[in-house]
């Protein structure tokens, strides 16, 4: 496997078809970072219940709309309601990453295959169509894979940490190499979910017979990939700190302001912080966007050249044949 060809090609490829672009970006909804939200207790509050006590006029029905929300709590503070409906929007925001992210994935691939097959061009009408034949295979693929990971992972955590809590630290220091297995079960997990979803893709296979063929791939040839993960990891990390950097050519001025002026330019360094970094973010979408496009175009041009047969299978079953 001539991995400069797969590395040059894969970057040629989507810089051609900046229609991966956009697919990269959607694969991001589920590959990028993510964040924690969190809230501390405090004393009891009338400010929701009392509107007026914000020291913000609010009137009609402004003010009734928050005391509606305030009073559906069940919590001594009333916050409840509030909590209920950031529940809910966040699983029906999260069940939204996962769709987009899921033909995120499929995309790119399907266009990688496309591309490497020698089409000039497609469109992301077409991409997309041409996606949703696959859509529920490979979300059935994602369950089937990660589901069991994260319950093997919670379960040796739990167990560590009550092992802690129980005997001073004892059994946890008898866990400590199991719990050292997660990282390679991770890695290896998530190789065998990026080769079995190329392989569904590619193949138009089910579930069973595209995680057999990406394990019998990856078994077969362990030091190819794993030579190729590591490149990959690199690539990843260098051009994570690049895409970073106005990030800290951002934060540092404004620390360095709020340090010199003290607390009368609080709110000015952070406007200036927050009013650059909603600039950058467009720019910062973008750009990580055609990072993972490139990433999963190496890994698809990657099982390509190891699986050794033709390029492109369309995704009529009735050509399967040729196979």
């Amino acid at each position: 496997m001539n991995i400069g060809e797969i590395l040059t090609k894969a970057w040629q490829i989507v810089w051609k078809h900046k229609v991966l672009w956009i697919f990269g970006v959607l694969a991001s909804c589920v590959e990028g970072g993510g964040g924690n939200n969190s809230g501390g207790g405090g004393s009891r509050s009338d400010s929701f219940v009392n509107p007026e006590s914000l020291g913000i006029p609010l009137d009609g029905w402004m003010q009734d709309l928050i005391v509606f929300f305030s009073n559906m709590g069940a919590t001594p503070d009333g916050y409840g309601g509030f909590i209920a409906i950031f529940l809910l929007l966040t699983c029906v925001l999260w069940l939204v990453a996962i769709s987009l992210g899921t033909m995120g994935r499929i995309g790119l691939i399907y266009g990688a295959l496309r591309a490497d097959e020698g089409v000039e061009s497609f469109s992301f009408v077409e991409v997309w169509q041409a996606s949703t034949d696959y859509f529920w295979r490979v979300l059935g693929l994602w369950l089937v894979l990660w589901v069991p990971v994260f319950l093997v992972v919670g379960a040796m955590a739990a167990v560590f940490a009550l092992g802690a809590m129980a005997v001073a630290g004892l059994l946890a220091l008898c866990l400590l190499p199991l719990l050292c297995l997660i990282i390679p079960v991770l890695f290896l997990a998530n190789l065998v979910f990026e080769q079995s979803t190329i392989a569904l893709v590619r193949n138009d296979l089910g579930i069973a017979d595209a995680l057999a063929r990406a394990w019998s791939l990856v078994r077969d040839n362990i030091g190819s990939y794993l030579l190729m993960a590591v490149i990959l990891f690199v690539i990843q990390i260098v051009a994570g700190f690049i895409i970073s950097l106005p990030m800290f050519a951002i934060v540092l001025p404004a620390a360095f302001g709020f340090a010199v002026g003290g607390e009368e330019s609080l709110r000015t360094t952070l406007f200036i912080f927050g009013l650059c970094f909603v600039v950058y973010i467009p720019v910062l979408i973008v750009l990580g966007g055609i990072l993972r496009a490139y990433v999963w175009t190496s890994w698809t041009l990657t099982f390509n050249r190891l699986f050794n047969k033709p390029v492109y299978a369309p995704a009529n079953p009735a050509t399967l044949d040729a196979y």
